[in-house]
C-alpha cells in the first residue's frame, strides 16, 4: 500500500477537451482535510527534477540524526511550503483555517514525494511537469 493512500491521496492524469493530459495528485475523497489539500498543492507543481531536488535537500539537512528546526523549502509554486523539522523527525504544512501547523512523519513526506516520481515515470508522453 502506497503512503498517498494513507493520506487519502491518489495520482491521476486528467484530460482537458482539447486532449491534454495533465497528471495531479488529488484527494480521494470529496471533502478533503487542510491536509489533503496542502500535501497535493505542493506537489502538482513540481517535476521529477525539482521533485528529486527537494528530497537532495532533505537528505543535505539529515533531521534524521541533525536538528533541524523549521526549516522551509519551496517547491516549484513559492505560495506552497513545507517546514522540515528534527526529534521527531517530521514536515509540517500551514492550515490558515487554524493558524497553524499540521504535522506528519518526516518518512511519510518522503515516500509520498518518492511515489509521486514514481508515478511521474511512469507516464509515456511529455506533459506540462515535464523537464520541471
Amino acid at each position: 500500500m502506497s503512503t498517498a493512500i494513507l493520506y487519502n491521496i491518489t495520482y491521476v492524469v486528467i484530460e482537458s477537451n482539447d486532449g491534454v493530459k495533465t497528471p495531479i495528485a488529488k484527494p480521494s475523497t470529496i471533502n478533503c482535510s487542510m491536509l489533503q489539500h496542502q500535501i497535493t498543492s505542493y506537489i502538482n507543481s513540481n517535476g521529477i527534477e525539482l521533485t528529486n531536488s527537494i528530497l537532495e535537500e532533505i537528505n543535505d539537512l539529515d533531521p534524521f540524526n541533525t536538528p533541524v528546526d523549521g526549516y522551509e523549502i519551496y517547491g516549484y509554486n513559492e505560495e506552497t511550503s513545507c517546514k522540515i523539522y528534527s526529534s521527531p523527525p517530521r514536515t509540517a504544512f500551514w492550515d490558515g483555517n487554524i493558524g497553524e501547523n499540521i504535522y506528519i512523519p518526516l518518512q511519510d513526506w518522503i515516500d509520498i514525494l518518492n511515489e509521486w516520481i514514481a508515478f511521474l515515470e511512469s507516464l509515456n508522453y511529455q506533459h506540462y511537469l515535464s523537464g520541471r
